[in-house]
């Protein structure tokens, strides 16, 4: 677990300017049910320009901040038909964004495009400390189970593991190398964003005509991230429950840790006075 001092030292850079007005404003975005235009109607030969994408090179040059470029891993077409599948056809296409430090990680990015695209893309944000892709074919955060997924309406949909690789959301290791922090704090939004444009102009060859960025918690912090830094290159960011003062976030972890279990755990809440405390509580909601 990293110390407050290192991550108020890792993050500086990412929060300092977080409530500092833009030039666009942080807005709830509403994913609607629209039908995709004839405009971005799906080309004929949609498997041939799925696995074209997969020769395609992505050098340093075409990123916006420091790499050593892209390589793109694979490259394939699921079927619209597909009995896992419920978004439609789509080209899933997964790679990794090289370091400019040799010791530090890859970048690991899923971008999905859809073969009947509407011209918008949405960015997914990621969870605690990250380390594996967001599921980017799945429902924004906090969203209804009762409506189609964003890439199901059209979306190109994208995400990245923050630039390094853990078994958990909980494994902070990765803060020892400057650039996987860097990553982890900022870079990683912008890098992945260049990243997905490129494959969409290489794929569909029209305009993109709106970009948004979702997530919750470290995906509502990266959404306030992007924002703050590029404002001009989102039109509009959904951000649930940021963790977006950091420091304070880990100071009322290790103090709840604190009032939990010091003195042998005596404020650990047991199972029978969990129901106790819910029991009581629905008793005086009920109360006239």
């Amino acid at each position: 677990m990293l110390s407050a001092n290192q991550v108020a030292d890792g993050l500086e850079e990412t929060m300092t300017s977080v409530f500092v007005a833009t030039s666009r404003t942080v807005m709830t975005i509403l994913l609607a049910c629209v039908p995709v235009t004839s405009a971005f109607a799906a080309p004929q030969d949609a498997a041939g320009l799925c696995s074209a994408i997969a020769a395609l090179p992505i050098p340093a040059s075409r990123i916006s901040l420091p790499t050593t470029g892209t390589k793109i891993q694979s490259a394939t077409l699921v079927g619209g038909s597909d009995p896992a599948n419920q978004n439609g056809e789509y080209c899933k296409v997964i790679g990794q964004i090289k370091p400019v430090d040799p010791n530090a990680p890859d970048i690991f990015w899923q971008v999905n495009l859809p073969s009947a695209w509407n011209g918008k893309l949405l960015q997914y944000g990621g969870g605690g400390y990250n380390g594996s892709i967001p599921p980017t074919t799945d429902k924004t955060t906090l969203g209804l189970d009762v409506v189609p997924t964003p890439l199901a309406e059209g979306y190109v949909t994208f995400g990245s593991d923050s630039g390094h690789q853990a078994p958990n959301a909980d494994d902070a290791s990765f803060a020892k190398n400057d650039e996987a922090m860097l990553n982890y704090g900022y870079m990683h939004i912008k890098k992945v964003l260049d990243v997905a444009k490129v494959l969409v102009a290489e794929r569909y060859e029209k305009p993109i005509t709106r970009v948004y960025f979702q997530g919750g918690s470290t995906g509502g912090r990266e959404g306030l991230t992007a924002a703050s830094r590029w404002p001009e290159s989102y039109d509009g960011i959904l951000t649930n429950y940021p963790t977006a003062n950091f420091v304070g976030l880990r100071l009322w972890g290790a103090g709840l840790a604190r009032a939990v279990y010091d003195d042998k755990s005596a404020g650990w809440i047991t199972p029978k006075l969990v129901e106790r405390i819910s029991r009581e509580g629905v008793e005086i909601l009920r109360r006239p």
